[in-house]
């Protein structure tokens, strides 16, 4: 049987002892209307979700559609990083020839390159000045968040349903849910985004980004 997101919800409410009473004053609502949510007899609605989802330390769409647990916020800048994530793509220019500038990470993120975020697209997930760190190699899982560049040059941030017969469907990880069926051949690449980092980024020709 399918898990519902109250089941995941609780879960995570019992991995971190986050109470009722602790998500009523992330959601700025009563207790028992907290109750009523976690019973099924309310149905909250996408913005009490996200402040739930927030509340949990979790992405809403693991938290309506499971998968791999949700992206966690890489933040802060790495100082002493050992490995730079190249700067590939913006989220309103598309996919860059070569990195004019890296990301600073910690040497476990190796494999991946980041994605600067050039406009308000996909606030408040992801503000400009921001990166999506992307991992080119893994697989998307259901609930899973995920940087789209199309055929067409655009590019999207999506939460990954699931995929089959030649079409792709996605869903919005921001604003309202609009879940979208593509074409596969319209995608020029889908990959799962790892975490959004909050400062970090070094241009190319500074000297403390330079490998070691």
């Amino acid at each position: 049987m399918t898990r519902t997101w109250i089941e995941r919800a609780r879960q995570r409410m019992r991995g971190l002892g986050i109470t009722q009473q602790d998500l009523s004053a992330a959601l700025s609502c009563t207790r028992g209307a907290v109750g009523h949510y976690l019973s099924g007899r309310r149905t909250p609605s996408l913005q009490q979700l996200e402040a739930i989802a927030g509340a949990l330390d979790t992405s809403p769409a693991w938290l309506l559609y499971g998968g791999r647990e949700g992206i966690s916020d890489a933040a802060g800048t790495y100082g002493d990083a050992h490995f730079r994530a190249p700067i590939l793509a913006d989220t309103a220019a598309g996919r860059y020839r070569r990195a004019t500038s890296f990301l600073l990470l910690p040497s476990l993120t190796g494999k991946c390159y980041a994605v600067s975020v050039g406009n308000s697209d996909f606030a408040p997930r992801a503000w400009p000045g921001e990166c999506l760190l992307v991992d080119p190699l893994a697989d998307p899982a259901p609930g899973d968040e995920v940087f789209v560049i199309y055929r067409n040059g655009s590019t999207g941030f999506h939460a990954y349903l699931d995929g089959g017969g030649g079409r792709i469907t996605l869903d919005s990880v921001c604003g309202a849910r609009q879940p979208l069926r593509v074409a596969a051949r319209a995608i020029k690449s889908l990959h799962r985004v790892i975490a959004i980092v909050r400062g970090g980024i070094k241009d190319a020709g500074d000297e403390a980004a330079g490998t070691t």
